[in-house]
């Protein structure tokens, strides 16, 4: 069964069992329990930050907009797309 598709209402996370390192604006990150290895660009990085603590995607989208330009409904679709793959890897997690 595929995983469950992301909208804005999941809670999201920092996922579990993750060695991270801050390389000038990005992250890298290795996960442990899925054995993958992971850069993010300085965008993505500012995603992982802000995921420090819980927050549901509409959230996560709403602080996005306040300091990125474009349209909401664009960065919505993005940060899902982000996060799916994200998930897929075991780098964040649906709580």
């Amino acid at each position: 069964m595929p995983p469950e598709t992301l909208t804005p209402t999941h809670r999201v996370s920092h996922g579990q069992q993750l060695l991270t390192a801050a390389a000038g604006a990005e992250v890298l990150m290795l996960s442990i329990d899925h054995s993958v290895y992971c850069g993010l660009d300085e965008i993505a990085s500012d995603v992982w930050a802000r995921l420090a603590q819980p927050m549901t995607i509409a959230e996560l989208c709403d602080s996005m907009c306040m300091d990125y330009s474009g349209e909401r409904d664009q960065i919505l679709a993005d940060l899902i797309e982000l996060l799916t793959e994200l998930r897929a890897h075991g780098i964040i997690d649906v709580v």
